[in-house]
């Protein structure tokens, strides 16, 4: 069964690192007991592939639910000193696919396919009411002020019940007057009220792009000790990490933060360190 295995097993220093699993590496102990290496790595094969070790010898990935909004920034080496690192970033404002986050499946409010008018938000009304007739650059502020959703529109019936939600104009009133009355009777499509959820959720994310380019920070880190250390978090284009030591290899990483918090994915680099001058050669005479 070893060789039709997706895991490769290796032994190393009487354990046995099995790699085709997540984290990439993972060591295992070889079983108690077992009179030869040979069926202890065996046993242990059959418990990576098909998962009936214990519980502490697997680990698995949990995906969480994507926040940023770019890709990594491009980070490089300047110059490699002694004791210090000179490095330079620059941010990457190419988007990332966010189609699927915008994706709407269906309605929870929906009943027989169709959402009745006093369970719309107030953005939805402003949507479905004044958008499609070119009424929001008229009345989007002040419904907006207002807080005016369904329900209240759904309450409308009247020229009065109009005019006290902003609406001046006899023939605005008479128009949003008769579309009410058709969704207040006839329900609003399903899909209709899925399609303004996910235009809402695109024009979200391109103003939460928007804010992010207009004012942002490039934290950096490097590992030390056993832990990702920040040492610089600012606007600029770069930075000189100090108090390293020669010689030394480090782990560095920088991403673009925001109002929101991270906005793109982190940028991970290894830079080592220079080692000390060479000494004046000797004149030999």
């Amino acid at each position: 069964g070893m060789g039709a295995s997706s895991v490769e097993p290796y032994e190393l220093w009487g354990a046995v690192v099995v790699r085709g699993l997540w984290p990439p590496f993972t060591a295992y102990k070889l079983p108690d007991g077992a009179e030869r290496r040979s069926e202890g790595l065996a046993k242990l094969v059959r418990w990576a592939s098909e998962d009936d070790g214990p519980s502490t010898t697997m680990r698995r990935r949990v995906q969480k639910a994507s926040t940023v909004l770019f890709e990594a920034p491009f980070l490089e080496l300047a110059r490699a000193e002694e004791r210090a690192l000179l490095l330079r970033w620059t941010p990457r404002w190419t988007r990332r696919d966010t189609s699927t986050n915008a994706k709407v499946a269906s309605d929870d409010r929906a009943v027989a396919g169709k959402v009745s008018l006093d369970k719309l938000s107030s953005d939805e009304v402003r949507a479905l009411l004044l958008r499609p007739h070119r009424l929001e650059e008229v009345y989007g502020r002040t419904w907006a002020s207002l807080r005016i959703d369904g329900a209240r529109c759904a309450r409308a019936r009247d020229a009065g019940d109009w005019e006290r939600l902003g609406v001046v104009q006899r023939s605005h009133m008479k128009l949003l007057g008769s579309v009410a009355e058709k969704y207040r009777l006839q329900g609003v499509p399903e899909k209709l009220v899925v399609k303004l959820a996910e235009r809402q959720a695109a024009c979200s994310l391109k103003s939460e792009a928007a804010a992010a380019e207009a004012d942002y920070a490039i934290k950096l880190d490097v590992f030390r000790a056993g832990a990702w250390q920040p040492v610089y978090a600012g606007p600029g284009a770069g930075c000189r990490v100090e108090n390293l030591r020669p010689l030394t290899r480090y782990r560095v990483r920088c991403c673009v933060a925001a109002a929101r918090g991270q906005v793109s994915r982190f940028a991970a680099h290894a830079f080592c360190t220079a080692g000390p001058a060479p000494k004046k050669p000797k004149i030999i005479r």
